[in-house]
C-alpha cells in the first residue's frame, strides 16, 4: 500500500505520516482569526535570528559520501506497491532504482558548514536526462526514522514509486536527524530549506558520478504533513535565491501547517486533553527556544517534563518516558509562560512561530495544496488560508484541493500523493 508513515510519538508505531504540527487538533480551526487573538503588549522585543549563509557560499552542497542501499529496488517490487495502492496508470514502474545514503555539507544553526544526511534515489539504465522530485518528509521523533535509513518506510515508499517512474528523488533528513549532530530543529524553515537545496546540489554531483542525466529544467518540490509546509518554504527559497541554478516548475504541499503561528495559538488556547498534542508542544517549544535563543528550556517547560522534552528533541525518547507526559499542552508548560503568551502577541515565542509561517508570499510557479476534508491533525484551514493570502497577493496558479471530504490525515496520504503525481505530470512531459 502506498502509505508513508513515520513512528508515532506516543506509541512507537507507525501512524499516517502525520504531523508537521500535531498541535493542530481535530477541533482546531487554523489561522490567526480562528480565535480571539491576544492583545498586543506595550513593545516589540527583537527576535534573535540565526545567521543566513549566502546561497553561493563555498562548500554548500558538497558531496561528502554516498553509500548505496543494500539492494536495488526493482520495477516488480514497485509495481506491487503501486497496484496495492490503486496507483496503476498514475505511477508506471519503468526503471529499477538504486537508493543512496548521502552525506553532504550545509549550513548549521550557527552559520558554519556542517555535515547532514539525506537520501537520493537514482533510476538505473535511463538513456535520457531525468527530472527531479524533492520530497520533504513528515514529523519523526526517532532520529533514524528518516529517508537516509534504507528501511524507514516513508522515504523508501516515496523513493520507490517516484524513482521507478523515472525521477531522481531527493529527500533531506533535516538537521538534528539522521547522521547530523544536535537536536531536531523542528519546523525551522531556514535550515530545512538550506538542507534540502544543498542536498539537491549533492544529488547532481552523485548523478554525474553514476552517469545519470539530470534535466535541470524539470524540478518539482513536494512533501506531506510537516513536509508539506517545508515544501512551500523550499519553493520560496528557490524562487528568491536560486532561480538560475534550480529553476522550479511547481510544488505541491500535502496536509501541511502553512500557518504555523495561527495553528499553535489556537491549539494552546483550546488546550484539549489530547495526548499527541502534548508531545508536539514539547517538540515545537524546545525547537523554537533553541533556534531563536529564547532561554533555558526551564523557562517554558515544567521541571518534571524537561527530561522527556530533551529526549524528544534528541530523538531518543522511550515509550516509558513519553508515557510520563502530562494531560494537556498547558500542563506541560510553565504557568507564567502560558499567561504571558495568552496576552502578548509581541512575545518572542510568537515572533519565532510567525518567522516560520510559509503562506504569506507570492509564488511565481504553480502550487497545489492537497488536504483531507476530515483531517484532525493538520486542519484544512491551513490550505484555505494559504490559498486566500497567496491569491490576494496576485498569484492565480495556487489552488487548495480537497482530495476527499471524509479523509483524515492518515487516509488522505494516498489520494494526495496520486493527485500530486497527476499535477506533476501536467507540468512537464513524462521522461
Amino acid at each position: 500500500m502506498l502509505r508513508v508513515a513515520p513512528r508515532s510519538l506516543l506509541t512507537g508505531r507507525r501512524p499516517a505520516v502525520l504531523v508537521s504540527l500535531a498541535l493542530a487538533l481535530a477541533i482546531t480551526a487554523c489561522g490567526g482569526d480562528s480565535t480571539t487573538a491576544p492583545n498586543p503588549g506595550p513593545s516589540r522585543p527583537t527576535l534573535e535570528k540565526p545567521p543566513v549563509v549566502a546561497p553561493n557560499a563555498t562548500g554548500r552542497g558538497e558531496l561528502v559520501s554516498a553509500t548505496p542501499f543494500p539492494a536495488i529496488i526493482t520495477r516488480i517490487e514497485a509495481g506491487a506497491v503501486i497496484a496495492g495502492a490503486g496507483g496503476a496508470g498514475v505511477f508506471t514502474p519503468r526503471y529499477d532504482v538504486q537508493g543512496f545514503t548521502v552525506r553532504y555539507r550545509t549550513p548549521g544553526l550557527n552559520g558554519q558548514l556542517t555535515e547532514a544526511t539525506g537520501a537520493v534515489y537514482l533510476p538505473v539504465g535511463a538513456s535520457t536526462a531525468l527530472p527531479t522530485v524533492a520530497y520533504m518528509h513528515g514529523t519523526v521523533t526517532a532520529r533514524n526514522n528518516v529517508p537516509s535509513n534504507p528501511f524507514a518506510a516513508e522515504g523508501r515508499v516515496f523513493g520507490t514509486v517516484f524513482g521507478t517512474d523515472g525521477h531522481i528523488v531527493v529527500m533531506p533528513d533535516y538537521l538534528g536527524l539522521g547522521g547530523s549532530t544536535g537536536v531536531q530543529l523542528y519546523l525551522h524553515q531556514q535550515t530545512h530549506a538550506s538542507a534540502a537545496i544543498d542536498l539537491m546540489r549533492a544529488a547532481r554531483t552523485l548523478a554525474t558520478q553514476r552517469s545519470v542525466g539530470v534535466d535541470r529544467n524539470r524540478l518539482f518540490v513536494t512533501g506531506y504533513s510537516q513536509g508539506g509546509a517545508v515544501a512551500l518554504g523550499v519553493l520560496r527559497e528557490l524562487e528568491r535565491n536560486f532561480t538560475t541554478e534550480f529553476p522550479v516548475r511547481g510544488a505541491a504541499g500535502m496536509s501541511g501547517p502553512y500557518d504555523l503561528s495561527g495553528t499553535v495559538r489556537t491549539a494552546l488556547l483550546l488546550n484539549p486533553p489530547y495526548p499527541p498534542a502534548v508531545g508536539y508542544t514539547a517538540l515545537i517549544t524546545g525547537s523554537m527556544s533553541t533556534v531563536y535563543n529564547l532561554g533555558a528550556l526551564s523557562l517554558f517547560v515544567r521541571p518534571e517534563a524537561i527530561t522527556v522534552t530533551n529526549a524528544i528533541l534528541n530523538g531518543s525518547a522511550t515509550d516509558a518516558q513519553l508515557a510520563t507526559l502530562p494531560r494537556t499542552p498547558q500542563d506541560l508548560l510553565v504557568s507564567t509562560f502560558v499567561t504571558k503568551i495568552a496576552v502578548d502577541t509581541n512575545d518572542l515565542f510568537w515572533q519565532a512561530l510567525v518567522d516560520n509561517d510559509v503562506y504569506d508570499w507570492k509564488p511565481n510557479t504553480p502550487v497545489r495544496l492537497y488536504y483531507g476534508g476530515a483531517d484532525i491533525d493538520v486542519p484544512p484551514q491551513n490550505a484555505l488560508t494559504a490559498q486566500g493570502i497567496m491569491r490576494a497577493r496576485g498569484t492565480e496558479s495556487v489552488a487548495a484541493v480537497n482530495v476527499g471530504s471524509t479523509l483524515t490525515h492518515g487516509t488522505a496520504v494516498v489520494p494526495a500523493t496520486l493527485a500530486t503525481k497527476r499535477f506533476l505530470d501536467s507540468l512537464f512531459a513524462r521522461p
